[in-house]
């Protein structure tokens, strides 16, 4: 045999080799994605998005602004700016100590713009103009500048009650009211959140109103004409929209389909929507290798949303309907439900989707427990008892 004829015979076997330890290879690969739930999360792409497209989830920067669209004569933005960024400045120097203090000190530089904020808070919403083309880098300052503006009307609310001048504090509380109802709005849970604490600050004033003024008529209508602005219930509806989008955009960030366009320094990104964003890539390299790992997570995330809004109860004050929603909601994101299958379409979704939103329902019912305790003690006065409100509780002296 010629020294040509075995190289031959040795390089086939080595040929035959590679191509035995290729193919057990592949099987291997094979028989792990099939251990995985990536198939068929990529296979019900088509069907989540249309369910996802039908309840109204934008897909787009162009669904966004019509999702958002509204008149400008209805819209509290367009009168609120140049008063949002007077204050913004005005409140530089706060130093974070007794905002009471500060505000005395510096309400007289912002009183002028009282009249046009009353005016503002009038109108029927509040939509600021945002770039959706890229939400990572949207940030809201707005948001900022409106609770200031409550705070100070808040602390002249409480002067003006001290004094027994009924009209001024009631134009200060209720305007702040207002303020705080229209601001969440603007869709998004940040902005909720701002809501809240408005209403706290609104609730904690009028704990001082009902036994300092409650037995006076006049005063005991315009408690209730403030309580009447706060008593209205939330929809998470509109911010889970808006979280959809986002949603979306950071998973395909990270799978691939979109460009990283976040600024590289902290300082020229002062907001960071998803902050675990380089985390998150950084694991996701490992497991775009599989196929439709891709589809398989924006599919996921786009049935998330839709299970939400299908599940979402029509009746707003109904919590244990909330309640039963949000431990769907944790079903679904819990990787062992697929038994002895591996949920790896939900990694992206757990970075991406958070899950804190649907816990907002215990603030709502804190909150309307308060507004409705508050309705109690000025009813108790009727019967001659003079009522202290505390946080779960009324005690009658």
């Amino acid at each position: 045999m010629s020294e040509q004829t075995v190289r031959k015979s040795k390089w086939g076997k080595v040929a035959k080799v590679m191509l035995i330890f290729g193919t057990v290879l592949l099987c291997l690969f094979g028989l792990a994605y099939s251990l995985t739930d990536i198939g068929e999360a990529a296979s019900g792409f088509d069907k989540n998005r249309e369910a996802a497209k039908k309840l109204g989830l934008p897909f787009s920067a162009a669904d966004m602004d019509r999702l958002r669209a509204v008149p400008d004569e209805d819209n509290a933005a367009v009168i609120l700016g140049p008063m949002l960024d007077r204050i913004a400045e005005v409140t530089k120097k706060y130093d974070y100590k007794d905002f009471n203090v500060f505000a005395k000190a510096n309400w007289s530089k912002i009183a002028a713009d009282f009249p046009l904020v009353a005016q503002a808070s009038r109108k029927k919403t509040l939509i600021f103009k945002r770039d959706w083309r890229d939400p990572f880098s949207l940030v809201t300052p707005e948001y900022v500048n409106i609770r200031y503006w409550t705070r100070f009307l808040v602390e002249e609310a409480k002067v003006a009650a001290d004094h027994g001048n009924r009209t001024l504090a009631v134009q200060y509380l209720s305007t702040a009211a207002r303020l705080g109802m229209l601001i969440d709005k603007d869709q998004d849970f940040v902005a909720l959140g701002r809501r809240q604490g408005t209403v706290t600050m609104i609730q904690t004033e009028l704990k001082r109103w009902v036994p300092m003024h409650g037995k006076d008529p006049e005063w005991r209508t315009s408690i209730l004409e403030v309580l009447d602005i706060i008593d209205q219930p939330y929809d998470l509806r509109p911010c889970f929209r808006t979280m959809h989008w986002q949603s979306l955009y950071a998973a395909e960030v990270i799978v691939g389909g979109r460009k990283d366009t976040r600024p590289q320094t902290e300082i020229d990104y002062p907001q960071d929507v998803f902050p675990n964003m380089d985390s998150m890539k950084s694991e996701a390299k490992w497991f775009k290798v599989l196929p439709r790992f891709g589809m398989a997570s924006l599919s996921r995330i786009d049935e998330y949303y839709a299970l939400v809004l299908t599940n979402y109860p029509s009746d707003l004050y109904d919590f244990t309907a909330l309640d039963a929603l949000a431990k769907k909601t944790e079903a679904f994101m819990d990787m062992t439900r697929f038994g002895w299958r591996l949920g790896l379409s939900l990694r992206i979704c757990e970075y991406v989707i958070p899950m804190y939103t649907l816990d907002y329902g215990k603030g709502f019912h804190r909150e309307y427990a308060q507004t409705s305790l508050l309705r109690q003690a000025l009813a108790l006065l009727d019967s001659g008892k003079s009522p202290s409100v505390h946080r779960h509780d009324i005690v009658t002296t």
